[in-house]
């Protein structure tokens, strides 16, 4: 892919004084393939809406560990608190995906489609408008719902979650943001697995519903956090991954939770506690502050495993019969 890249920006002929230009721009176009997160600190650009502000992408020390992880891990299930960056990172990741590789399927899945699957479309194309010309490949279609590059067979789709999406295609990278309202998460699952089982990859992000018990993120969270071994960043973000013994290998899957707090500000003149106590505790029950905000994955934990006790249908029936 640096190879395409590089095309753009060589003529036939260039003035001494240019080549000095085109050697940084290529050195700048090796750099970027070799990691996202170069990329992103230096040419991401995203869009505030809270401040309807365009601003420079934060380089915060958990976005910066995802990165890494996005680039060890085949499957990664994210459970995050509300408005951390991690939709915009991950789209980031994909968008690098399609320009660093000779040719990548890129695949944004959301619970409908429309507005969620083309507000992803539109956020690739505004961070790609933002680079400079020589890193901004360009584009041979594009639609609502679809980037396809030129010289390339690289694309990102963005479709709505059904029970068929993914079907029979091979795909680089799928995405499926805010999976808990994914009304055919499982039947989903289903489908793009062989597309992961052939060497792709599949990162699943949501916050958490701790009263939906039948929640289909939910079920991928337990079954990953079982059995794992956890991992404390520096940074404050928390990974579970497994491992096979007997093999001395790891599972290419792992969890990461993020909690709220990891951003450094919430809120201009406010600090994150000053935040936490004017903004969320009068406005969220302990129960919906546990999903929506959790600060650790214990508390997290805690209050799904106290719902889920009390309501559990296995349980209440058992008191019925007895």
């Amino acid at each position: 892919m640096v190879s395409v890249l590089r095309t753009t920006i060589k003529s036939e002929r260039k003035p001494d004084e240019e080549l000095a230009s085109l050697l940084e721009k290529e050195t700048e176009i090796e750099a970027c393939s070799l990691h996202p997160s170069y990329l992103l600190k230096n040419y991401g650009w995203i869009v505030n809406k809270n401040t309807a502000k365009v601003v420079k992408w934060q380089p915060w020390p958990y976005q910066l560990d995802l990165l890494d992880i996005y680039s060890q891990y085949e499957e990664v299930v994210v459970i995050k608190a509300r408005q951390i960056g991690i939709t915009w990172l991950t789209i980031g990741y994909g968008l690098w995906r399609a320009l660093f590789s000779e040719g990548a399927k890129v695949l944004f899945m959301s619970a409908n489609e429309e507005p969620l699957a083309y507000e992803m479309i539109t956020r690739a194309r505004f961070i790609w408008e933002q680079f400079p010309s020589f890193l901004r490949l360009p584009l041979s279609n594009e639609t609502k719902s679809w980037l396809k590059f030129s010289g390339k067979p690289s694309e990102i789709k963005s479709l709505p979650s059904t029970e068929t999406a993914g079907r029979g295609t091979d795909a680089t990278l799928v995405m499926r943001d805010e999976l808990r309202d994914h009304p055919y998460g499982k039947e989903n699952f289903v489908s793009i697995s062989p597309a992961i089982d052939g060497g792709g990859q599949l990162i699943d992000i949501s916050t958490y519903d701790i009263m939906d018990l039948t929640n289909h993120f939910s079920d991928r969270v337990r079954k990953a956090v079982d059995g794992a071994v956890r991992v404390n960043y520096p940074s404050g973000l928390v990974l579970f991954k497994k491992e096979k013994p007997a093999l001395k290998k790891l599972v290419k899957s792992c969890l990461v939770f993020l909690g709220w707090d990891l951003r450094p500000e919430r809120e201009e003149g406010l600090t994150n506690e000053e935040w936490w106590q004017l903004k969320i505790i009068p406005k969220y029950s302990e129960i919906e502050r546990a999903g929506e905000y959790p600060r650790n994955i214990e508390e997290l934990l805690t209050k799904a495993e106290g719902v889920r006790s009390f309501f559990d249908v296995k349980a209440i029936s058992d008191m019925k019969n007895h």
